[in-house]
C-alpha cells in the first residue's frame, strides 16, 4: 500500500487560496506512477514459520534506494477470506479468531523503529514467547512494515519565490508470520462443488471449510478428462483456507469438443513457496464429477 502525502510550499512573497492548494495536491496525486515504483525497502523472508523447538527467528530488512528510510513494524492479526463474489479480502476485525489464534500476545520484536541508510539493512529478532498451557495449534498475526522517506522540514525545504513541492511517500507491505505449537493438524472439507459452462470456461464455484487447529495450505490441481480417457484440460492453483472460504475457479474450455466429461479435483498440501517442513500437515481430498460442455 502507497500513502502519498504532497505539501504546497508557497514563498514568503505568495500565497495560494485553500481550493488552489487542494487541486494542485491533487493533481499531484494522480499524476503519480504505480505504487511498486517506489518500493525501496526489501524484506526476506516474506513469509516467516517459527517452529517451539526454535522459537526465535531473524528477519531481514534492506533499503535498497537512494534515500534514508524510517522503518517501523507492526504486528496485526487477520486472516484472508472471500466476499460474496469470491473476491479474496483481510479480515482484521474477528477478536473471537484473535483470542484462539492470534500471536501478538506471545510475540517480542527488536527492534521495531530505527532508521535505515540507503545500502543498510537490519535484523529483526522475532521471538515467540510459550506460556505454560498453550495449547496445540498454529497461530499467526500478520507483521505491517511501513517505509518513509526522511525529508528536510518545510521550513528548509521553502523556494524564496514562487511554488515548491515536496511528496513523500510511505510504504506498507505486510508478510504472514506463522507459529507451530504441538501437533498441527489441518482437515479440509469440500461443503460444495456447482460447475457450469459459461462460454468458454467451465466454471467451479467451491465451498471449503478448514477443521483441525490449522489453517489448510495446498494446491488445487483440476483435470478434465474426454471419453477416451486422455486428458484433455489441467489447472493448478495455489490457495488457502483458515477457516471457511468461497473459492470460484475456472478453465478454459476453448476448442473442446462438446460432450460428458469427467472432472477430476485434488486437493493436497503442497506449495511450491513453502517449505515442507513449514507446511501444516494436512488430508488430501480428492473428488470426481461428470460434466456437459
Amino acid at each position: 500500500m502507497l500513502i502519498c502525502r504532497a505539501a504546497i510550499l508557497s514563498g514568503p512573497a505568495r500565497t495560494l487560496p485553500t481550493a488552489m492548494l487542494l487541486f494542485l495536491s491533487l493533481l499531484l496525486s494522480a499524476a503519480l506512477p504505480a505504487a511498486h515504483s517506489y518500493a525501496q525497502v526489501s524484506i526476506s523472508p516474506t513469509i516467516l514459520f517459527i517452529h517451539e523447538e526454535e522459537p526465535l527467528k531473524r528477519l531481514n530488512i534492506r533499503n535498497t534506494g537512494n534515500t534514508a528510510q524510517e522503518i517501523s513494524i507492526t504486528p496485526r492479526f487477520g486472516y484472508p477470506e472471500s466476499d460474496e463474489e469470491g473476491q479474496l479480502i483481510m479480515n482484521y476485525e474477528n477478536e473471537d479468531k484473535e483470542a484462539a489464534n492470534g500471536l501478538n500476545e506471545y510475540l517480542r520484536l527488536f527492534p521495531r523503529q530505527f532508521v535505515l541508510q540507503p545500502g543498510e539493512y537490519q535484523r529483526i529478532i522475532v521471538q515467540v514467547y510459550q506460556p505454560e498451557g498453550l495449547r496445540d495449534g498454529l497461530y499467526w498475526t500478520r507483521l505491517n512494515i511501513t517505509s518513509s522517506e526522511i525529508v528536510e522540514d518545510i521550513e528548509q525545504a521553502t523556494t524564496n519565490e514562487g511554488i515548491g513541492t515536496r511528496i513523500s511517500y510511505r510504504i506498507r507491505q505486510n508478510i504472514g508470520l506463522f507459529f507451530h505449537k504441538g501437533s498441527v493438524e489441518s482437515v479440509l472439507t469440500l461443503e460444495q462443488l456447482q460447475t457450469q459452462r459459461r462460454g468458454d470456461k467451465l466454471h467451479m464455484d467451491m465451498q471449503l471449510s478448514a477443521g483441525g487447529n490449522s489453517p489448510f495450505m495446498g494446491k488445487l490441481t483440476a483435470r478434465l478428462i474426454d471419453d477416451t480417457g486422455s486428458e484433455a484440460r489441467r489447472g493448478e492453483w495455489l490457495f488457502s483456507v483458515f477457516y471457511n472460504r468461497y473459492w470460484p475457479q475456472y478453465m478454459d474450455v476453448e476448442g473442446l469438443p462438446e460432450g460428458r466429461y469427467r472432472l477430476l479435483l485434488e486437493f493436497e498440501p503442497s506449495r511450491s513457496d513453502v517449505s515442507p517442513t513449514d507446511l501444516p500437515p494436512a488430508n488430501t481430498l480428492t473428488e470426481t464429477r461428470f460434466v456437459e460442455l
